[in-house]
């Protein structure tokens, strides 16, 4: 007999999770909404993660585990869950992330409420340590019926958060994180926001409900040079990482949209939006640099 086609497929690609691990499969096997699997890929962890997952195998069969052989990289491993995904909807989830029980629940139904949307997300908080730690609160929303008012609000208000959201899977399978050039190849830094151009460029968004039920564990950035990152190599691969986004974003659009003309009269409000954002780590990069100090 064949098994049933879940409603939705939870991509959590990990790596030497074990200290977070724990906290974010709980909270997503105890979702109050039932009908989904959850597809594990370990990234030939070092420490305690396989383990850790290979306990929950006996606690839920909508666990899959699958160990990779050798490290294949973040944003290979994000592919990797996305390929492995047989429901209707797909979502990636970070290992050191949080949910509220709710959280698939109220954004499933409204995509099943209204089968134009391609992402449904939510009001998410950043926190500390813990979930209780929270730092600050965003409710952004791209919402509209246009594909350029969509992008241009992501442009005004650049989060990838809502990568984290709930999407079709039959939209989202059309694209990939992708891979930066030559030795940026090796940092998954600002990757997810071409897939988000895509989505915003694919269909209709929705920002469900006003209260928060997302919990983003915040990255310390650091931005000191030291031995192996000093002189102007550091500038040089950020604006080479600012110019892959830039090119991957503009094509990422077109491929969600299919217009030419959509994606060339979205370049400038992109472009600027990219440059700002590498004048801005420039900055804090020569600053924390000057006075040999992270952020």
């Amino acid at each position: 007999m064949n098994k049933k086609i879940p409603l939705l497929s939870i991509g959590l690609p990990v790596y030497n999770s074990s200290e977070y691990i724990h906290k974010v499969l709980n909270s997503l096997i105890n979702q109050s909404l039932r009908d989904f699997e959850l597809i594990i890929s370990d990234d030939a962890s070092k420490d305690d993660t396989t383990s850790i997952c290979k306990s929950y195998l006996t606690k839920d069969e909508r666990i899959r585990l699958i160990t990779q052989e050798s490290n294949i990289g973040m944003v290979n491993n994000q592919n990797f869950v996305l390929n492995q995904a047989k429901g209707k909807y797909f979502m990636w989830a970070a290992h050191d992330d949080y949910y509220h029980e709710d959280f698939i629940q109220t954004l499933i139904s409204a995509l099943e409420e209204n089968d134009k949307l391609v992402t449904a997300f939510c009001p998410f908080s950043v926190f500390a340590n813990t979930p209780k730690d929270i730092i600050s609160t965003y409710n952004l929303n791209y919402e509209g019926k246009s594909v350029f008012w969509r992008v241009l609000s992501f442009c005004l208000n650049f989060n990838d958060a809502c990568f984290y959201g709930i999407h079709r899977r039959e939209i989202i399978a059309g694209t990939k994180v992708p891979t930066w050039w030559g030795k940026n190849s090796i940092t998954p830094a600002n990757s997810n926001y071409p897939v988000v151009f895509y989505l915003l460029a694919s269909g209709q968004y929705r920002l469900v409900g006003n209260k928060p039920l997302f919990f983003k564990k915040s990255k310390e950035a650091s931005y000191s040079l030291n031995p192996y990152n000093s002189g102007l190599n550091p500038y040089l691969f950020l604006i080479l990482r600012k110019i892959n986004l830039f090119a991957d974003s503009v094509s990422y659009i077109y491929l969600g949209s299919h217009s030419y003309l959509i994606s060339m009269t979205l370049t400038l409000p992109v472009f600027i939006r990219i440059s700002k954002d590498a004048m801005i780590d420039v900055y804090y990069r020569l600053k924390c640099s000057i006075l040999s100090r992270k952020l």
